[in-house]
């Protein structure tokens, strides 16, 4: 009887040679996202590293996901190298070569409600489409809209800060902080 119970010993641990066995080495599950979970018999809900895993994510993904994956990485690729370019061409142009010491004067539409604010001092920013290459120490000349027509009137204000390039802020749009001047 001992020696049956050896035999089948022997058997499943012939069986199992076969087989090539994960070896988890830390703390923190990866099994659960392993293409291998379903047929790996080393799982756990603690392996952080092991020789056998396959990304399922990564492999069941389509043609589609990774192309449109592809894409992005290029868009924003593209967008980076576009603004490292901007800023090479903004430092071509030293202020001290440009009249008003390098600021410029935009002229920017503003509806009736927002110019009341900023007039009031209650709205110290203003988001735009940084078409403009706006910089710290421009000045915008807020000009006041309503029903589509100019009211006539306008104020200036100074760009004290620009944020840009930020969580949160689509690519291509800026803050601007503002004061009345």
């Amino acid at each position: 009887s001992h020696h049956e119970e050896n035999a089948g010993n022997e058997a499943r641990m012939a069986a199992g040679s076969e087989y090539q066995a994960p070896h988890p080495e830390s703390m923190t599950s990866i099994c659960y996202s392993c293409k291998n979970y379903s047929t790996c018999n080393v799982r756990t809900g603690t392996c952080r590293k092991c020789d056998q895993y396959i990304n399922k994510a990564e492999t069941e993904k389509t043609e589609e996901q990774r192309y449109s994956e592809e894409q992005d990485r290029i868009d924003r690729e593209t967008a980076r190298k576009l603004r490292q370019q901007a800023d090479e061409e903004r430092m071509e142009k030293l202020p001290s070569e440009s009249p008003n010491g390098g600021h410029q004067v935009h002229k920017i539409k503003i509806g009736r409600t927002f110019f009341e604010e900023v007039s009031s001092g209650r709205k110290t920013f203003e988001l735009q489409k940084n078409d403009r290459n706006y910089r710290v120490g421009d000045v915008l000349e807020l000009m006041e809209y309503a029903e589509g027509l100019f009211t006539g009137q306008m104020l200036k204000v100074l760009v004290t800060y620009i944020l840009e390039d930020y969580t949160g802020i689509v690519d291509g749009y800026c803050i601007m902080a503002i004061e009345r001047v």
